[in-house]
C-alpha cells in the first residue's frame, strides 16, 4: 500500500555558473512498512530528492519546478509553513550523515531531545525528560557513566548517531528518511545501527527511506532499491530482483566494482566522469559512459519503463 507518492519532481540550483538540474522527472511511491534503498554516486540526487519532499533545500538558490508529493491525500508543496513544520515534527523522521554537525554543540543532548517532545508533544518538562531518558534507552545508550548530561563532543560516533535515532523516533513517525547515516563509522558500528533501525522499524511499523551509496549496505537492508544516476531514477527493482538481474548498464557496473570474497575476478570501474550537471540533457545521460550505447540513446532521453512485475528501466536496451 502507498504511504507517500512523487509524480514527476523536477529540482534545479541557479547559481553562479548557470542553472544545476539536480533532479529530473522523478516519480516513485514509498509503500507502508517498508525499507527503501536510494543508491547512486556523489551528485546523482539521492539527497536532494528527499530534502526537497519537505521543504529542508534552501530556496534560493534551490527550485522545485514542478512535481507534486501526495501524502495522506494533501500535496505536500501546496502545505503551508504551520503545517508542513507539522508534518516534519510529528510524521516524517530525519538521520542525517553526520550528526556531530546535526547536533547542537552547546546544548546537552538530553535537552535536545526534551526541546523537541515540547514543542511536538505539548508535554511538560518533567515529562518529557523522563521520556528522552526511554528513548536514550531504547537505543542503547544507559547512563553508565553520566551519559544522559553529555553534549554531543563527548560522545563516540556511534553513540552520537544512536542520540539521532532516538531524535528521530521520538513522535513514532510514519516515515524515517535516513540520509547515508552510517558512512562515517567503523564497519562494527555500522551493523549495529543498521540492526537498530531494524528493530525500531518493527516496533514502530514506520516505512524507512535508506539513502547510499553502499551497495553492500542496501542488500542487508533494503526491500526495493531505486538507482539513480544525474538526477534520474534509471532502474527500480525489489532488492533480490535487482543484485540478481540488474537491467541498465550503471547498475551492472556498480555491482561489478564491489569486490567479493574468494573471488578472483578483477573489480571493474566505471569509465569516464558523470555528465555536466550545467548542460540541459538531451539523451541519455549514461550514454557517454555506456559500453552498450546506441545511436539513438544520443538523441533521445529513454523512457522508464516497467519491464518486469515491480522491475522499471530507463534503457534503450
Amino acid at each position: 500500500m502507498s504511504l507517500l507518492k512523487v509524480v514527476n519532481l523536477n529540482v534545479k540550483f541557479n547559481i553562479l555558473d548557470g542553472v544545476v538540474n539536480a533532479v529530473n522527472d522523478v516519480s516513485f511511491e514509498i509503500n507502508t512498512n517498508e525499507i527503501l534503498g536510494i543508491v547512486g554516486e556523489s551528485g546523482s540526487g539521492k539527497s536532494v530528492t528527499f530534502l526537497s519532499l519537505f521543504g529542508l533545500i534552501p530556496q534560493p538558490p534551490g527550485e522545485i519546478i514542478s512535481g507534486k508529493v501526495i501524502y495522506k491525500s494533501e500535496n505536500i508543496f501546496e502545505l503551508n509553513n504551520k503545517k508542513l513544520l507539522k508534518l516534519r515534527s510529528e510524521e516524517i523522521g530525519f538521520i542525517y550523515q553526520d550528526p556531530l554537525t546535526s547536533l547542537n554543540p552547546v546544548i546537552k543532548i538530553i535537552n535536545q531531545i526534551i526541546e523537541s517532545l515540547v514543542l511536538s508533544k505539548n508535554i511538560s518538562k518533567s515529562d518529557a525528560f523522563s521520556e528522552a531518558k526511554k528513548l536514550l534507552n531504547h537505543v542503547g545508550i544507559v547512563d553508565i557513566t553520566n551519559n544522559y548530561n553529555s553534549y554531543p563532543h563527548q560522545y563516540s560516533g556511534g553513540m552520537r548517531q544512536r542520540a539521532m535515532i532516538a531524535m528521530a523516533i521520538a513522535n513514532n513517525p510514519n516515515i524515517l528518511i535516513a540520509d547515508e547515516p552510517t558512512t562515517a563509522l567503523d564497519v562494527t558500528i555500522q551493523s549495529q545501527i543498521i540492526d537498530l533501525i531494524k528493530k525500531l522499524k518493527n516496533e514502530i511499523e514506520m516505512s524507512i527511506v535508506w539513502i547510499s551509496h553502499d551497495l553492500g549496505v542496501i542488500a542487508g537492508i533494503a526491500d526495493r532499491v531505486i538507482v539513480m544516476y544525474a538526477g534520474y531514477i534509471v532502474e527500480e527493482a525489489p532488492v533480490f530482483e535487482l543484485f540478481k538481474n540488474p537491467k541498465h548498464p550503471y547498475t551492472k557496473g556498480l555491482l561489478n566494482s564491489v569486490p567479493r570474497i574468494n573471488s578472483n575476478k578483477v573489480i571493474d570501474g566505471i569509465e569516464g566522469i558523470p555528465p555536466d550537471g550545467l548542460k540541459k540533457h538531451v539523451c541519455c545521460p549514461f550514454s557517454a559512459r555506456c559500453s552498450s550505447v546506441m545511436d539513438k540513446c544520443f538523441n533521445n532521453i529513454p523512457p522508464l519503463k516497467i519491464i518486469n512485475n515491480d522491475h522499471r528501466v530507463s534503457c534503450f536496451l
